[in-house]
């Protein structure tokens, strides 16, 4: 994903076994402290 998305700054917060609702569950952890302008998710893939 870097290399798709040189220029941006890409943080990778992925853990196993996720789903739309753990991604909700854990944003206040995962996503909110780092101000994103965007958000790219991808869960229960294998």
């Amino acid at each position: 994903m870097e290399n798709e998305l040189k220029g941006y700054k890409v943080q990778n917060h992925g853990f196993g076994e996720s789903t739309d609702r753990l991604l909700v569950q854990y944003a206040d952890r995962l996503l909110y402290p780092y101000g994103p302008k965007i958000v790219f998710f991808q869960t229960g893939s294998i």
